[in-house]
């Protein structure tokens, strides 16, 4: 069974994450990082804007491909494919989801977050918020 994972990005980082087709964490989020493996989703979260992008599908392992991307800050990484293309909408609602359209957003998705998002996105696709 394959496994998604919610990567977190800002304005900075969300362009490189894209234009790389390469989503990467820190050494904090090692545990969890080595679990990722081709066939896995990963979706990127910038938590600044509330934009949801994905579902991407992972197509490496978790590694330092690009040592300077990121500036280095994000060492662990893994190569990336868009499985489908964006929509716009407002988006999933619910007390689980209730972050996406928060001026606040989190450090770290709940375990029930993650759940919702991934299957509001298995359901509508990839969504960006309406401003």
């Amino acid at each position: 069974m394959n496994d998604s994972f919610v990567f977190l990005c800002d304005e900075s980082t969300e362009g490189e994450c894209l234009s790389r087709n390469m989503l990467g964490t820190t050494m904090s989020n090692a545990l969890w990082a080595a679990t990722v493996k081709p066939g896995d989703q990963a979706f990127l979260f910038n938590f600044v804007s509330g934009k949801v992008i994905g579902p991407f599908q992972c197509v490496s392992t978790v590694d330092n491909y690009i040592p300077e991307a990121w500036a280095g800050r994000f060492p662990l990484q893994v190569k990336i494919e868009l499985l489908s293309s964006t929509m716009q909408g407002d988006g999933p609602k619910g007390s689980d989801l209730a972050f996406l359209h928060s001026k606040r957003k989190p450090d770290v998705l709940s375990e029930r977050q993650v759940i919702a998002l991934r299957h509001w996105l298995d359901r509508n696709g990839t969504f960006f918020p309406s401003r």
